[in-house]
């Protein structure tokens, strides 16, 4: 069987074999269970990634059975005709077709060829244009709508969160499933002990916080987290670090940390590699995510299994994760100064096992079990018609 996988997310062509980041790598690896990969993809031009490109796709996807998207004008509004007249090409030679992002142009391609379309919901259209300035307020609507008819429609729909997206796009699918594409591996009881051991010895002063996200992406929310150390610096709570941990370009909001005057406290960390991640992470006593837009975030369960207590904006899946006394309202720095000034040793404690004990819910071979359940029925639907 074959599959064609369409995508912004990017591959850099190395001659002879393909690379990508790892959390893309993971994604392709899973669904090259289907049958043999044909990519259409985004293209890395060496300065436009916000992860690192060294996955190498060998044994994933054969050399050759790639196609870079020539970049167009149009791309945030429709295919171009060029763009499309590709993807029709590739879509002529497969047996399904999977949208990256349930795209209304993609699935309309794919039914004019007959062929079955599986949309993989990552995120909410919505939030993701709301919250890019007067020109996505605009097209927000209008991406919203297509994306709602196109998850609808689908024949196949694969979401990552549990609640949230299912109920924002609702669909008549054949097959749907609530499947994140988190990868946690280590739950082992004695990390959480080392993580309470860790909290009992916490001085009760200094606060270490973080956020792993891209730097260069407004609706991570970041600049929420500074204004609430600025009201909280302006109290006397100047001991509260922030470490920001991901790739991207930090200018802006190395001018808002100038700005506040916390200097001392912001920490850039840049591109992490991933079992650092969790080493810094070990570090810290508090994980935020004050995001605006977001699917079931990754990096929020990656947290929860080191035990760490967690804080999130009230969006997309992030209340699904974590108690409600812990969701704060979007674009609210109050919210979460009162959090960081008030929290305890004992809620501290309390939240690691609450958090370690969800994280479980996400181990990789439970995921597993259940997203190679779904791809198994979409197989034997397709070898059926």
């Amino acid at each position: 069987m074959k599959i064609l996988l369409v995508t912004t997310q990017l591959l850099e062509d190395r001659g002879n074999t393909y690379f990508c980041s790892a959390n893309f790598y993971d994604i392709l690896k899973r669904f090259s269970y289907i049958g043999e990969l044909f990519l259409y993809s985004g293209r890395y031009t060496g300065n436009n990634s916000h992860t690192k490109i060294d996955k190498d796709l060998n044994g994933i996807v054969k050399y050759g059975n790639a196609v870079f998207r020539v970049p167009s004008v149009t791309d945030v509004l429709f295919i171009s005709k060029t763009n499309k007249r590709h993807i029709s090409e590739l879509i002529a030679s497969v047996d399904l077709v999977i949208s990256y992002g349930s795209s209304y142009g993609v699935y309309k391609l794919a039914k004019a060829h007959n062929k079955p379309f599986m949309s993989y919901v990552v995120s909410c259209a919505w939030d993701a244009f709301w919250n890019h300035g007067w020109q996505g307020k605009l097209i927000a609507p209008y991406k919203f709508l297509l994306a709602k008819y196109t998850i609808k429609h689908s024949d196949y729909v694969l979401y990552v969160s549990n609640r949230f997206l299912q109920e924002r796009y609702p669909t008549n699918a054949k097959y749907q499933v609530g499947c994140s594409d988190v990868k946690i591996k280590d739950t082992d009881d004695d990390l959480l002990k080392r993580r309470l051991d860790f909290y009992d010895n916490w001085d009760g002063n200094t606060l270490n916080v973080a956020t792993t996200a891209a730097v260069d992406v407004r609706y991570k929310g970041h600049e929420f987290v500074f204004r609430a150390l600025f009201e909280m610096k302006k109290m006397g709570r100047k001991n509260v670090h922030y470490y920001l941990l991901g790739g991207g370009d930090p200018t802006f909001l190395k001018g808002l940390v100038a700005k506040y005057g916390i200097e001392e406290q912001v920490h850039f960390k840049g591109i992490v590699p991933h079992d650092e991640v969790f080493e810094i992470l070990d570090l810290m006593h508090v994980y935020i995510q004050p995001s605006l837009q977001e699917g079931l975030p990754r990096s929020m369960v990656e947290a929860m299994s080191r035990g760490l207590m967690c804080v999130g904006a009230n969006t997309a899946a992030i209340p699904e994760l974590i108690e409600s006394k812990y969701v704060v309202r979007r674009k609210s720095y109050e919210d979460i100064a009162n959090i960081l000034l008030s929290v305890t040793r004992d809620e501290m404690k309390e939240q690691a096992n609450i958090n370690f004990q969800e994280a479980k819910k996400y181990k990789e071979e439970v995921i597993n079990a259940r997203r190679l359940e779904f791809f198994d029925k979409i197989i034997d639907d397709i070898k059926s018609r």
